[in-house]
């Protein structure tokens, strides 16, 4: 009779077989990664953890089969992340076990003396694996496939062999266990010729990838085809101008040409300022002219943010103000606002000139919003993005004060003097801003909009969140160049740029142009069913946690289980709560790759959560399996550890389930710590406003490394008052109260019985692995349409809380026409009469 286990385990080999292959012939790289190495993890971890389940549990073993799946998930994100370092683990790793099956296999045994080799050897691998994958790495890629391939379908055909020689072959080398020839089953489990099936599929995979044929027609025309090794193709086109910038890159040249002749006006004359005005005038006007002089700010640019300036200040003048400068302080500081806070995310000071001096200067206020104003005017569809905006903003503050420093003003030290240098301040030309700094920027940020995977204007505003933005240049001129340099573009006279000057010749790498070129997205939306269960992650985990909890008090009550027991089976969910925070970090992990970047840090904060937590389940689910066992003579008397330990609590009098579900117990609550902090958190949202701004190294490496999304520029100072979040808290308690009690005892309850009278059937007739699958699988079809309902009434629930609550503010606030209850009662008694009036026909006796 054939065993229906092996038959699934078949038929799941040859499908991983096909996938496998399939991938690697469409180069989907990512794919073959996570797929390989959650099978070496896979079958390296059930070798490892296997010894301590007793398999006569059979819900244990189903227990096992999801550590083992949770282990090679890990596996396989870390391939995902790592990719040439797992590429190598993996590479060398089956490698070794290769060799060590083949050696095994001529020796006929496993002795003590061998492990130190073998261990050697498997390490010597493994790392020689590593620096072949970091130098060869698309060969790596073929062996490393071929060699699972092999293996697969070697585990495949011996899953229908009897005795399975071939897999306890293996994990018998994998956990360093001596045996000698009599129980090693190696000639009659035909073990010999699954090895030579798995080096005869691993030769033909690796020749074909080096053939690299699609198919049979190709094949036989590459070898009939006449060499070509000394041929050398003839150019069909003009070689290449170095000289020219590729398309794809920004130019940096003088585009604005002309100038207009005569000064046009918008609504004041500069010469005949209205009275009122006056205050501001002569200083904005003089201002403007040095700073769009410096700069290279177009002329009508300049002489519309002088008017718009002038205008602010006169609408946000009051009669109570005493001092001209105090309307423009109150807009200065709403104008900086934003500037202020990413120069304090950025780590640097304010390059405002109210902020590097000590002397509080009317003059200083007009130069910084006179700055801005005319960078905001020329941006361009760089308006959109409001931390480029601080960036060029921060540029030209710098080129501000270093210029006031160069002519005698002296701003960083406090000092407020007369110019010592009377020579002319140099500038450049008007329009050499908008040629130099904003068109090279938006033909980087317009050609990335035309393409279908291209970055958006939040993406490139991400690319100013973080300090490396701070070492570009905006342009190849710097203030030190311009001074310097005798053939400056000054204004007007000198109107084009020599880029060949020496002066200019910088790398292109240091350009900000260049640098958001080669930017990349942090963010990519995929389009699964993966997706939604990500974003609804927290209240899906709610869901399966607390049905389980009813279910347990379920069947509690009709099984009349103790306090004890009822609290042990229970706490199962500490399990769900570990294997949920695996889930949803890997589903993190697969809403980034591979189209978005991630930096190194927020790799290795990833691969320490799921390193963790698969650690800390695993100890979770061996203690809790551990707690269960009543049998003397368990096949866990083999461990010493499991051995000692109830030999020493039995001869102190205590009970030995109770000390491992105690051990279950302590290192949950340990590990679930962080879990219900972050709930408590949510009760009080100014503390986490606090956590994400803190200014401390040590808090914010923390949260990067347990929550990645903390290092995000915005979304952290979103206060909510208590008051508030305690009422929000109360609606929602009061309507989880209500589902709760609904779910149990019409959702819930209703189930136990028939339940457990299908798993009396299973328990009083034959109990085989085929019937322990039936039952499982008639009992999750039982139960499933019930958990839906639990998950889909919670929206029924809200829609009828919400009304309530809705109207009962209504009625305490007075709102509409019902505000008061007699009010309200009268209104229901005029229902039927209101209903007859607008239904019934007009020539009715009851209208």
């Amino acid at each position: 009779m054939i065993d229906f286990g092996n038959v699934l385990v078949f038929v799941s080999g040859l499908f991983i077989c096909s996938v496998l292959i399939s991938y690697s012939r469409t180069n989907s790289m990512n794919r073959v990664n996570f797929i390989s190495a959650c099978i070496i993890v896979g079958i390296f971890f059930y070798s490892r953890i296997m010894p301590f389940f007793d398999l006569k549990y059979r819900l244990f073993g189903v227990v096992l089969m999801v550590l083992i799946l949770c282990a090679g998930l890990v596996g396989g994100v870390a391939g995902i992340l790592l990719p040439k370092i797992c590429l190598g683990v993996s590479l060398g790793f089956s490698f070794a076990l290769l060799l060590s099956t083949v050696l095994v296999c001529l020796r006929g045994s496993i002795e003590g003396t061998d492990f130190m080799w073998y261990s050697l050897f498997f390490t010597l691998s493994t790392v020689c694996g590593v620096i072949i994958a970091q130098k060869f790495h698309l060969r790596s890629v073929a062996i490393r496939t071929a060699l699972v391939i092999g293996l697969v379908l070697a585990l495949t055909v011996d899953a229908l062999i009897p005795r399975h020689g071939l897999l306890n072959l293996i994990f018998n080398i994998l956990r360093m266990t001596v045996v000698d020839s009599n129980d090693l089953c190696v000639h009659s489990c035909g073990v010999e010729w699954l090895v030579g099936l798995w080096v005869l599929t691993a030769s033909v995979m690796i020749a074909l990838d080096a053939i690299k044929f699609t198919s049979f027609k190709e094949l036989i025309a590459r070898f009939s085809a006449p060499s070509r090794r000394n041929y050398t193709a003839l150019a069909t086109s003009e070689p290449a101008d170095v000289t020219k910038p590729a398309s794809d890159a920004p130019s940096f040249r003088q585009r604005t040409t002309r100038y207009s002749a005569v000064s046009q006006l918008n609504y004041f004359d500069q010469e005949a300022v209205p009275e009122l005005l006056h205050p501001y005038s002569e200083s904005i006007y003089l201002v403007v002219e040095s700073v769009s002089r410096l700069h290279g700010f177009q002329m009508d640019s300049a002489r519309n943010q002088a008017e718009h300036l002038l205008m602010m200040l006169y609408n946000e003048t009051q009669p109570s103000d005493a001092m001209v400068s105090v309307p423009a302080q109150r807009i200065h500081a709403q104008m900086f606002a934003n500037y202020r806070k990413w120069c304090h995310r950025m780590n640097i000071p304010s390059a405002l000139l109210k902020d590097c001096s000590a002397v509080k200067s009317f003059e200083f206020l007009i130069e910084d919003m006179l700055t801005f104003l005319l960078v905001w005017g020329e941006a361009a569809n760089l308006k959109h993005m409001p931390e480029c905006l601080c960036f060029l903003l921060h540029k030209a503050l710098l080129e501000n004060v270093d210029m006031k420093n160069r002519t005698g003003w002296k701003v960083n030290d406090g000092s407020h003097q007369a110019p010592q240098v009377h020579a002319p301040i140099p500038g450049r030309y008007p329009g050499f801003y908008l040629d130099m700094v904003v068109t090279p920027l938006y033909e980087v940020v317009a050609k990335s909009l035309k393409s279908a995977h291209g970055m958006n204007y939040d993406d490139f505003n991400e690319f100013f969140w973080s300090p490396h933005c701070l070492r570009y240049e905006l342009h190849q001129m710097s203030l030190h160049d311009m001074i310097n340099s005798p053939a400056a573009p000054l204004h007007p006279a000198n109107r084009a740029l020599s880029t060949s000057d020496a002066s200019a010749e910088k790398n292109a790498s240091t350009l900000l142009a260049t640098a958001l070129q080669h930017a990349k997205k942090t963010y990519r939306e995929k389009r699964s069913w993966l997706h939604p269960l990500f974003s609804m992650s927290r209240v899906f985990e709610w869901h399966v946690i607390t049905f389980t909890i009813l279910a347990t008090y379920a069947f509690s009550n009709v099984l009349q289980w103790t306090f004890a027991y009822t609290l042990k089976t229970g706490s199962f969910v500490f399990l769900e709560i570990t294997f949920f925070g695996l889930i949803w970090t890997a589903l993190e992990v697969w809403t980034l790759f591979p189209d978005v970047y991630v930096s190194g840090p927020s790799k290795c904060g990833y691969l320490l959560r799921l390193t963790v937590g698969l650690i800390v389940l695993t100890y979770q689910c061996v203690y809790y399996h551990w707690s269960f066992v009543t049998d003397t003579d368990s096949a866990l008397e083999s461990i010493t550890f499991f051995h000692d330990v109830q030999q020493s609590v039995l001869a102190q009098g205590g009970d030995v389930q109770m000390y491992w579900w105690w051990q279950y117990i302590w290192l949950s609550l340990l590990s679930c710590v962080f879990y219900f902090i972050e709930s408590l958190l949510c009760w009080f949202p100014v503390t986490v406003d606090t956590l994400m701004t803190w200014d401390n190294n040590i808090v914010q490496a923390f949260l990067s490394v347990c929550y990645p999304l903390s290092q995000l520029y915005v979304g952290k100072s979103m206060n909510v008052r208590t008051i508030e979040t305690l009422r929000y808290i109360v609606f929602w308690l009061t309507l989880l109260a209500f589902k709760l009690w609904f779910g149990y005892w019409y959702i819930v309850s209703p189930v136990a019985v028939p339940s457990l009278l299908l798993y009396d059937d299973y328990m009083n007739y034959e109990q085989g692995y085929a019937e322990f699958v039936k039952t499982a699988v008639i009992l999750f079809f039982w139960w499933f349409p019930h958990f839906l309902v639990y998950l889909i009434d919670l929206s029924i629930w809200y829609s009828v809380w919400a009304s309530v609550v809705g109207g009962f503010i209504a009625i305490l606030d007075r709102q509409g026409a019902v505000r008061e209850s007699p009010t309200f009662r009268s209104y229901f008694m005029r229902a039927p009469l209101a209903l007859c009036h607008n239904i019934l026909p007009q020539d009715s006796e009851l209208r």
